[in-house]
């Protein structure tokens, strides 16, 4: 595609540096808001009287209309001029924002989010091909994908980070109302820095695959649905997780026979012939595991060390703070053209480290300065992996698939994200039902550290002044809560442990890769000096 002189993008007199904050300013606001219900899912559920699952999937049909519109959105972005394009989304998430604020109706709630999610896919290929366009060399796509995906890796931190004190003071919908006035300086800036040209021809919205579209976005919902929903309504032994499973399989053959027909099809699925894509795809889903299931790291300050939110999200800082290094490291040797295979290799180690260091620390009492450390190794090893496998799966495929690779890295993170949530979510009820069950066992008034327990307890109550019946009633409760605090350290090394053996497994195959390729070129040349000396 042509495109236009950087110099005309940007008034003339714009510095590099207010350039390169609007463009961040352009699409962060819209970052914030993809993760902002989770934010305090507690706070969000309560306000709008709704279960936990339901705030999970609010952030899922954001995902939904980001992957969804995502290879959609570049004939659009072809037809506008930039500015009235920029204009145009963010009024559309002003407004959309607007509704969010003051509906509490659920089935509104998901339409809105999932419009969000689809501005949000315009404002990344529009923040991303400025970039590419200003940057016109061949560092442009390396910085690029790792600012866009490294705002990304740490928007969940940031999100907790900027809205603890708003949650706590406020009802939760106001957050909306403070997410309109976010969008407001990266629109001045953009405004007045921006010149209202193309970035190429322009090509009129004609003959565009809605059906595709929308049988694609429909079968990214449904999947959602049921890795959201699936815990609770027993999986496929319920009616609706039965049905939404069955009309996701008919979609996907659907759309399966529809890209094959088309001679322009929404997505081209010839680069599942490369296998490199395949192995960033396995290696995203693994990246994803590992990022999520730190977020028990989180519930365990909450839970178990009784920190205060707005303590827990200072502490995240320093996660973002080892993100933000682990991404210019990750960057620095993308521009130097160092094998994937070495970043991914440091990354895995340093999070292998992380969940073996947890399994060690984590227990009924602690300090957070111990945490510290720990939490500054994930975020570099999680930075390193995420911008290196994302432009690892794009790369992998020829020039001219780069857009189907690009729109299919979306769904990818989406199905990795998804995945994790339920692997956690089915992990938590069966690993607290298996420990809960097994304190229980041992929790008799006949077992000896149960009694000396109980009389600790009671003698403590006792002293505070309590009358003797109360304190013992009161003393069992105490001890029940403390055989729950157990129950959720123990669920949460579980897992931790579960994530540090597959971290070492990925590490084994990614250290042991040159050999079994130059092993299997050597029985391949042997086989065929044997078949021609015959």
């Amino acid at each position: 595609m042509r495109t236009t002189a950087p110099t005309l993008i940007f008034k003339s007199w714009s510095p590099k540096w207010l350039v390169k904050l609007s463009l961040f300013l352009v699409y962060m606001p819209s970052l914030v808001l993809f993760f902002l219900p989770i934010a305090n899912i507690n706070a969000a559920a309560g306000f709008y009287g709704i279960e936990q699952a339901d705030v999970q999937y609010l952030v899922f049909t954001y995902y939904a209309g980001f992957a969804g519109f995502f290879p959609l959105e570049k004939r659009f972005y072809r037809y506008f001029a930039i500015k009235d394009y920029f204009l145009l989304l963010t009024s559309f998430q002003i407004i959309t924002c607007l509704f969010c604020y003051f509906t509490r109706n659920l089935e509104l709630l998901f339409i809105c989010r999932f419009l969000q999610g689809i501005a949000l896919a315009s404002c990344v290929s529009f923040s991303l091909n400025l970039v590419f366009n200003h940057i016109q060399n061949e560092t442009a796509r390396p910085i690029g994908f790792s600012v866009f995906f490294g705002t990304l890796l740490i928007i969940i931190s940031f999100d907790n980070f900027i809205t603890v004190d708003i949650i706590d003071a406020v009802n939760f919908n106001e957050v909306y109302k403070y997410m309109m006035f976010l969008f407001v300086p990266g629109l001045v800036m953009i405004g007045v820095l921006l010149n209202n040209v193309r970035l190429g021809k322009k090509i009129p919205l004609y003959a565009l695959d809605w059906p595709s579209f929308i049988i694609y976005s429909l079968g990214i919902c449904l999947f959602c649905f049921i890795m959201i929903y699936g815990q609770e309504q027993y999986w496929f032994d319920g009616r609706f997780i039965f049905y939404a499973a069955a009309a996701l399989i008919l979609l996907i053959l659907i759309f399966i026979a529809r890209q094959t027909s088309r001679k322009r099809p929404l997505i081209n699925l010839a680069v599942f012939k490369y296998p490199n894509l395949l192995i960033g795809a396995s290696l995203l889903i693994v990246l994803y595991i590992c990022r999520f299931g730190a977020a028990l790291t989180n519930t365990y300050f909450l839970a178990v060390l009784n920190f205060d939110p707005r303590n827990v999200s200072y502490i995240n800082l320093l996660n973002i703070a080892g993100n933000i290094i682990g991404l210019v490291i990750s960057c620095a040797m993308l521009i130097q053209k160092r094998p994937f295979r070495l970043i991914w290799i440091y990354g895995y180690s340093l999070v292998l480290i992380y969940y073996t260091w947890m399994c060690f620390l984590l227990s009924g009492q602690g300090n957070a300065s111990a945490y510290y450390i720990p939490l500054i190794v994930l975020g570099i090893g999680i930075g390193m992996l995420m911008a290196s496998i994302l432009y690892f799966i794009i790369t992998a495929v020829p020039a001219a698939l780069r857009d189907s690779s690009s729109a299919l890295c979306a769904l990818f993170r989406c199905v990795a994200f998804c995945t994790s949530v339920a692997l956690i979510n089915y992990l938590d009820l069966k690993q607290k039902t298996l420990h809960y069950n097994s304190f229980l066992d041992h929790y008799s008034k006949d077992n000896p550290l149960v009694k000396q327990s109980l009389r600790q307890v009671t003698g403590m109550l006792l002293k505070g002044g309590m009358p003797k019946g109360p304190a013992a009633a009161v003393a069992n409760r105490i001890l029940l809560k403390r055989v729950l605090t157990q129950d959720q350290i123990r669920f949460t090394i579980d897992y931790y442990f579960l994530i540090g053996c597959l971290v070492l497994i990925v590490l084994l195959i990614l250290a042991a890769h040159p050999m079994v390729k130059k092993l299997y070129l050597y029985l391949k040349k042997s086989n065929r000096q044997s078949y021609e000396s015959i």
